[in-house]
């Protein structure tokens, strides 16, 4: 029987009943109300009941049956708006927003001014970012229900969203006529966020500032206030005003650089003296205040910029600051002050040495301290500009100075980083950990430690001395949205040769922006209740840029380049990663050490697993209790665990490189990496303009960076990676351009190409170019590198030979005086050791090590198989791991 036929009394009531249990969850009783309808003949397909008793299933944890009965509620009632509200309502609880949104569209065709569904729609429009369509969902509440003032502010927010401020301001006037204000402080907000409406609006900046007056007794926040009146009084051009406005900031936050630049600007003061003559009277107010004694660091030049920065080094290596070096680094950009820092660090060092004293001219004599900060200082300088020798020799004075102080063993396990010996980083970092085990940063940096070394499960050990007791350490992390830890086990995975570990720790963080986007649905409504109506704004708009966070980049770069692995060496897939001996000169006791730091992690992790089966147990007792109960709802739907070796079997890794490619291109745009990895997943889905896109797009970044034109005529000025696309493409054209059957591309790539280059044309001699792009700078190890893919990728046959000849055939002397990173060398060892330049001999690529070894004495990364030893007791043994320069 049609569910159309309207229910008698009797029924209705029942069904009243089944909505109230919904509206205060119990669910289990509702369903025994739904049974007593649909027990009766008459309406035992009656669609709206069938609709709910399927919704009440869906809170109970039942998917599969709540979908089939609300498909059969559909099937026997399309027109009931109950029925297709219900079918939205199960799409939302599975995030399937489109098809939730469809629903209610459907919902409200028979039912237009139905307030619920639309309340409920628009919160989806929202979520999804339609904002033409919230708009109008907004207007359609607003006019139904004009006294509720959450439609009001609803509406107004909308408009401000879509763009139309003119119609928001008319509005939010309106709004406040009516009182819909209750407190204070909502007023307040209000009247900032009208301000700051009319300010984007494009409003006469003095009607804003006269509005802002007017209002000032009643707004609250007095620092958003005098920001806001701040930055439009200098763009009005009232300047004195603007100027008494940034005193009182001052007042309120001395350390606040951004209030200084706003009252140098207000005070119109453009020489370097006038701004030191600020600087100082400031210090004089404000003498116990970081802001004005560091700002003029960075506007002082010469022997004034010499005398302020004795002064400054001097208190601050006397009174013992850590992060002064951090605090000056951005000041080495300029050479001509990182000459100078130089010299005044090493005169203070020498002068400690000899006579106690910063300099001979000072009365007093230094405390010890003094030249222990001062070597600490001196170890950072010189690491930073890559003179490691000199780096390690101070970070060793100073611990045989004071052995005991963590900093300066984090300081040695930096520097020993940047040397490329993780296994010595570790040690360091272990002994500062000993030191104080309470301390949670070192114990962090001594599992990021352990993770370059490529010692996981130690560095899960490290981490689970601060989880959570009863949980194991990767649910821990995965709950807590560790993403920095996450991020470093994909890399170290990738460098090991566990491909799928890594892919599923990068989809592991992909999966927690994922969260942050689902995690603003609660907050749209609460919001705009409680007018929070700015910082809602700047919520949305920060929501929207979240992938652009250095952790998506690199997870994004890494799994696409997994992926690209995957495609193009299928046998990938099913090698197992080779292990690597331990080096000879690794010791019995540390590798007995390790060995009994394994055991004591194994054993960790089955306690852990069994307290998390004993938590997990008890929780599924107590969840089963409550829904059997009907006084709960069951959890919202979990995210299906991952599975390494299915993400590593992928058939379509294409596919999945591709939507990370997407996201990089739209949240990444301004990182080269972002379009050479495009280019190399467009290449292989023969996408020519997608390919030239993307070339054009990393070579504008290029000119960009370098002061160069989008199209150098000098191959040499070309950056290697744009140099290596730019020949796969012509070679991909030569070799398919015929089998291209739409016209309009074949025009429009001749056209594109044509621009380029003589030697990138597809009618060049690539192979001739690929070898005069080396003989311009044959030096560089990042250039050998990409001439090296390039030539593998010309010549499939006999280009692996060739191109692993490319990285052999480099003179040490020149090579080394060249700005060679270690980053270079083991990006090569690593496009050696996974096929991509074909299968070599391992011998050979000892040889490359041995080289590599000449070239970085200090490192301990590059040891080579020959020079490797046993131990009496089988263990697993361990590799160094860098990777992409992300630990430099």
């Amino acid at each position: 029987m049609s569910s159309s036929t309207t229910l008698p009394t009797k029924e209705n009531n029942l069904f009243k009943r089944i909505l109230k249990s919904y509206e205060h969850k119990q669910y289990r009783t509702g369903l025994k109300f739904a049974k007593q309808i649909l027990s009766n003949s008459k309406f035992a397909e009656h669609g709206e009941t069938l609709a709910m008793k399927g919704l009440l299933h869906n809170y109970l944890g039942q998917k599969e049956d709540a979908y089939e009965l609300v498909r059969r509620g559909l099937k026997n009632d399309l027109r009931s708006h109950v029925c297709w509200h219900v079918y939205g309502l199960l799409q939302r609880s599975d995030r399937k927003y489109d098809g939730a949104i469809k629903a209610y569209h459907n919902a409200l065709k028979w039912d237009p001014d139905n307030v619920q569904i639309m309340r409920d729609l628009s919160l989806l429009q929202l979520q999804m970012r339609d904002n033409e369509g919230y708009c109008k969902t907004r207007g359609r509440l607003f006019k139904l229900r004009p006294n509720n003032r959450i439609n009001w502010m609803g509406y107004i927010v909308a408009l401000n969203l879509v763009g139309r401020y003119k119609q928001a301001l008319a509005m939010l006037e309106q709004f406040r006529k009516l009182q819909f204000v209750d407190t204070e402080y909502e007023a307040s907000e209000v009247l900032l966020y009208q301000a700051q409406l009319m300010d984007e609006a494009g409003r006469p900046t003095d009607k804003v500032l006269a509005f802002l007056s007017e209002n000032q007794e009643r707004i609250l926040d007095k620092l958003s206030f005098l920001e806001f009146q701040g930055r439009l009084l200098v763009a009005d051009g009232s300047y004195q005003r603007a100027a008494e406005v940034y005193n009182q900031l001052i007042d309120r936050n001395p350390e606040n650089s951004i209030y200084y630049q706003g009252l140098i600007t207000s005070l119109r003061l453009t020489s370097p003296e006038e701004k030191l003559a600020l600087f100082a009277e400031k210090h004089s107010r404000y003498p116990r205040a970081e802001a004005p004694q560091r700002l003029p660091l960075d506007i002082a030049q010469g022997e004034t910029f010499r005398t302020i920065a004795k002064l400054h080094l001097k208190e601050r290596l006397r009174k013992g600051v850590p992060p002064l070096f951090l605090n000056l680094k951005s000041l080495y950009e300029d050479a001509e002050k990182l000459e100078i820092l130089e010299s005044i660090i090493l005169d203070f060092y020498k002068n400690l040495c000899s006579s106690r004293k910063f300099e001979q001219s000072d009365d007093k004599l230094e405390p010890p301290t003094s030249l222990l900060w001062t070597l600490y200082f001196l170890s950072q300088h010189f690491d930073y500009r890559g003179k490691m020798d000199r780096a390690v020799g101070f970070i060793n004075d100073a611990l045989e100075h004071t052995p005991t102080l963590i900093e300066l063993l984090m300081c040695k396990a930096d520097v020993l980083n940047h040397c490329g010996d993780p296994r010595g980083s570790v040690r360091c970092l272990e002994e500062a950990q000993a030191l104080d085990t309470a301390d949670r940063y070192v114990n962090c940096e001594c599992a990021l430690a352990l993770l370059r070394d490529g010692r996981v499960d130690e560095a899960g050990v490290m981490v689970s001395r601060f989880t959570r007791d009863g949980c194991t350490i990767s649910s821990y992390l995965r709950e807590m949205q560790c993403m920095w830890y996450e991020t470093k086990v994909a890399l170290t995975e990738k460098r090991s040769g566990h491909l799928g570990q890594c892919l599923k720790a990068c989809h592991e963080v992909d999966r927690h922006f994922v969260e942050f986007v689902e995690d603003q649905f609660d907050f749209h409504s609460y919001c705009v209740r409680r007018l929070c109506i700015r910082p809602y704004i700047e919520f949305l708009r920060e929501t929207d840029r979240l992938k652009r966070h250095p952790f998506y980049a690199t997870v994004s770069e890494l799994a696409v380049s997994v992926y690209l692995l995957l495609h193009r060496q299928p046998g990938l897939r099913d090698r197992k990663p080779d292990p690597t001996p331990e080096p000879e000169a690794a010791r019995k006791a540390e590798r007995k050490q390790r060995k009994a730091a394994k055991r004591k992690a194994e054993a960790e992790r089955q306690r852990r697993m069994e307290e998390e089966r004993d938590r997990m147990r008890k929780e599924q007792r107590d969840r089963k209790r409550a829904v059997d109960s009907g006084e709960t709802e069951s959890d919202a739907p979990k995210e299906q665990e991952l599975d390494s070796d299915k993400l590593l079997h992928t058939e379509t890794p294409l596919t999945d490189a591709l939507r990370f490619v997407n996201a990089l291109r739209e949240f990444n745009p301004a990182s080269i990496s972002t379009h050479l990895l495009a280019f190399e997943v467009f290449l292989e889905l023969g996408k020519p303009l997608m390919m030239l896109q993307a070339v054009a797009a990393a070579t504008r970044l290029v000119g960009n960076h370098s002061g160069l034109n989008p199209g150098p005529p000098d191959i040499s000025a070309l950056h290697p990676g744009i140099h290596r696309c730019r020949i796969l493409f012509s070679h991909w054209w030569r070799r398919n351009s015929d089998s291209l059957t739409n016209s309009d591309v074949s025009e429009m790539v001749v056209a594109i190409v044509s621009e380029w280059p003589p030697p990138y044309r597809p009618d060049a001699e690539l192979t001739q170019t690929n070898e005069d792009f080396l003989t311009r700078t044959p030096d560089s190890l990042a250039v050998r590198l990409a001439v090296a893919r390039t030539t593998a990728s010309l010549a499939p046959e006999s280009g692996p030979r060739a191109a692993a000849a490319l990285l052999f055939d480099w003179e040490l002397d020149k090579v080394r005086e060249s700005a060679n990173s270690i980053i270079d060398a083991l990006n090569a060892l690593e496009s050696l050791e996974n096929g991509s330049l074909g299968e070599l001999d391992p011998s050979r690529i000892v040889e490359f090590k041995c080289k590599c070894r000449s070239l970085f004495p200090l490192s301990t990364c590059f040891n080579a198989d020959q020079d490797e030893g046993t131990d009496d007791e089988e263990e697993t043994p361990q590799t160094y791991q860098y990777l992409n320069g992300d630990y430099f």
